[in-house]
């Protein structure tokens, strides 16, 4: 794996559960960084170029490459050796990965609204978080993990969206108040493959964000 590339923004987004898949299960990688004029380039390069579908990020494992968040984090657990063992439990792994992605996109939807269009954004945003609160305790149930007794690529999805969460929001995020999210939150955080990174990248780039956010 180490011709594995993760092609992104300079900012985390949608990258950042690639980087604790990786990181938490030492799959070598090369995060490249990509300006906004660059990114730019290369979407003008259309289906000729390195995005497969137009989007960051972007994995390149040698010849191959792969765009999708979920495709991604599927093929990145294979290399871990994280997948699940029955079709069934890869493909609860995929919907909470999806489900994960699911609050993402009401989260960024508010990022770029317009001044008018925020209130009505943040209250859409707070209606899908409250409303995922009974379906994510019904998944994780008693154990350390979702779907599983270890993590899984759903795990870093989630992890990462829900951090991502609180960081931008604070207590404006209904799912903050959670005890057992709270406590899965502050557990998979000790993993000890990820503390550094959390540390010197992850929460970093997290707590710029939501300084940028709190400007506009």
């Amino acid at each position: 794996m180490s011709n594995l590339t993760i092609n992104n923004f300079q900012v985390m987004g949608r990258a950042g559960q690639l980087y604790l898949l990786c990181e938490d299960n030492e799959v070598k990688y090369t995060n490249k960084k990509n300006t906004f004029p660059e990114f730019g380039k290369l979407k003008a390069a259309g289906a000729k170029g390195l995005l497969e579908y137009g989007s960051f990020p972007m994995v390149q494992d040698g010849d191959f490459t792969l765009g999708q968040t979920a495709a991604q984090m599927q093929y990145l657990a294979s290399v871990a050796k994280i997948t699940p063992k029955t079709q069934q439990g890869v493909a609860k792994v995929l919907s909470l990965i999806c489900f994960a992605e699911d609050m993402r996109i009401k989260w960024i939807t508010l990022g770029f609204a317009k001044p008018e269009e925020k209130k009505a954004k943040f209250a859409d945003l707070v209606k899908k978080l409250t409303d995922a609160e009974q379906y994510l305790m019904k998944a994780l149930g008693d154990r350390d993990f979702f779907y599983g007794d270890s993590a899984t690529a759903g795990d870093y999805a989630l992890f990462d969206i829900l951090t991502a969460l609180n960081m931008t929001l604070g207590d404006a995020n209904p799912l903050k108040k959670n005890k057992k999210l709270a406590s899965y939150l502050e557990k998979f955080a000790k993993r000890k493959n990820l503390v550094k990174f959390l540390k010197d990248v992850y929460v970093p780039s997290y707590e710029a964000q939501a300084k940028a956010a709190q400007k506009k």
